[in-house]
């Protein structure tokens, strides 16, 4: 059987999807999180206030201290993220897993994960779902992906959905969606979340728009779990996406659209060089001007070929990263 050595952030629960799926082609995973500000008070507190000599020295210890219980003999290590790797780190995991083939994924861009080009040389492959950071450092250029698992046919009840942390200018995306669909007499489902002490912060202190024009009944402090999202997708005709102008990679979410059979209304004009674009089930909207034509909202959702299916989903995923490497062998 061969072994995997996964590192990934504790991010909702995609990792446990991604090592479920790979033991599921029967290799052996051993799973390090890479999130140290979810490991503790005092790690967390080191992660975001500590200096750069201290925050390595915790971060070697870290996997120091992991890597003790994982075996020699791995064949692979595959990384997603690794913003709290470094070169003594990876120094010391190319010199113990000295067989293994080392392969990273981005779903995050380069400039808000600076280190990446730090650890680059360690890799035999890199991956990322960012074009432009693909372009720049001639990576390999690899979307998100979906759960098959997560997807059911069901009754599509909810006209526009609207799930996200509330930061950015998702706060005036969500009023004007609750105005369209009040002038249109659609079922609007929404979840806007921000945790308490953020929420504080911000409506009471800093007096922040977002917050102080949006009513506290409106607002969520615990987070959606990856199961109740699927759901509401599931009776999602059309979901409405924002991207940061940082980011120029797709979210998970509009990947996750393609999964569920949902129109999506993003305003990341890169989804136009996707296989699953077609101008029947996607609308991009500027960032200053969402407005969603009333055509789109009654026109049907034009199937997709089950290739293109195929290619987002997860299993495609892990064929498109793993599979030369190590599951075909």
């Amino acid at each position: 059987m061969k072994k995997v050595l996964f590192i990934a952030p504790a991010f909702f629960g995609y990792w446990r999807k991604i090592k479920d799926e790979l033991e599921s082609r029967e290799l052996e995973v051993f799973y390090i999180n890479q999130s140290l500000t979810t490991q503790g008070i005092i790690k967390r507190y080191i992660d975001r206030y500590g200096d750069d000599i201290l925050r390595s020295k915790m971060n070697f210890n870290y996997y120091a201290k992991k890597m003790k219980k994982i075996p020699d003999d791995i064949d692979f290590v595959f990384v997603i993220k690794g913003d709290s790797l470094n070169n003594s780190i990876l120094k010391v995991m190319k010199t113990k897993y000295n067989k293994a083939s080392f392969v990273m994924y981005q779903w995050d861009s380069m400039e808000n994960s600076p280190n990446m080009v730090e650890i680059a040389n360690y890799f035999d492959k890199i991956y990322t779902f960012d074009r432009n950071d693909a372009k720049k450092y001639n990576w390999e250029y690899r979307p998100l992906f979906y759960d098959k698992n997560d997807c059911h046919s069901t009754k599509k009840d909810f006209d526009i959905s609207f799930i996200c942390t509330l930061k950015f200018k998702r706060g005036e995306i969500y009023k004007k969606l609750k105005k369209i669909a009040c002038e249109n007499r659609l079922h609007f489902f929404s979840y806007l979340f921000v945790d308490f002490r953020t929420y504080l912060k911000r409506r009471i202190f800093n007096k922040d728009a977002n917050y102080v024009s949006i009513s506290p009944k409106e607002i969520k402090f615990k987070s959606m779990t990856l199961e109740d999202t699927a759901k509401v997708y599931d009776r999602s005709k059309i979901v409405v996406d924002y991207t940061t102008s940082s980011q120029s990679g797709l979210s998970m979410r509009t990947i996750e659209c393609v999964g569920h059979g949902c129109k999506i209304v993003t305003n990341n004009a890169n989804v136009k060089l996707e296989k699953f674009y077609c101008s029947d089930n996607v609308y991009i909207y500027m960032d200053d001007n969402l407005e969603i034509p009333f055509a789109f909202f009654n026109s049907p959702y034009k199937k997709l070929d089950d290739g293109v299916l195929d290619y987002y989903s997860l299993c495609g995923w892990i064929d498109t990263i793993l599979g030369e490497n190590l599951c075909n062998e």
